[in-house]
């Protein structure tokens, strides 16, 4: 069975709390094996049969929101697709400063070509974003609350689709875990 990371927004935030041995049991009442969690921010790790992650992603998200009573936005990557984004941002960050912040937004589906250059066109000397499959990275130099282009009019212009984001040490993190064959 191919190994899969569950990427969850807004766990642990607010209202929404919730103990990782509790999360990790909703994934194994789903039928999931070697369950595993990181973090206590919605990282999941799991083996499933299903090799579609569209549909591993609705029956998290229905499993949960009948479980716990609210929506659980779930994004689902294969170990493949986690190190082939590994691979990208270290392409990308290989030249950059060892201070540099990396954030990585998980989305359920591609941008669109004309939404993609929008984003990129959004880019800064200091702030840089980059699209990368169903991920967009961003660089920045200090921290995510001094960011100027996370703030932008131009940004929010966009309409970027609802995504969680993690940091690239927690992405990382999943890598490691992961057996790639």
């Amino acid at each position: 069975m191919p190994h899969y990371v569950a990427l969850l927004g807004g766990i642990n935030l607010g209202n929404r709390r919730l103990k990782m041995d509790a999360l990790a049991a909703h994934f194994q009442a789903l039928g999931c094996d070697d369950v595993q969690t990181l973090l206590a921010s919605g990282n999941v790790l799991f083996r499933a049969a299903h090799q579609n992650t569209g549909k591993l992603e609705v029956r998290i998200e229905q499993h949960l929101a009948e479980s716990l009573g609210y929506p659980v936005a779930t994004y689902v990557r294969s170990a493949a697709e986690i190190h082939a984004l590994l691979e990208v941002t270290s392409k990308i960050t290989r030249k950059a400063a060892a201070t540099l912040n990396v954030q990585v937004l998980f989305f359920k589906e591609p941008l669109s070509k004309s939404v993609a250059k929008q984003v990129i066109a959004c880019s800064t000397p200091t702030e840089r974003l980059v699209v990368a499959e169903r991920e967009l990275l961003w660089l920045l130099p200090g921290k995510m609350s001094e960011s100027v282009v996370w703030k932008s009019p131009e940004l929010k212009a966009v309409g970027l689709p609802t995504g969680t984001m993690r940091n690239l040490n927690t992405v990382e993190k999943l890598g490691a875990r992961f057996h790639v064959p």
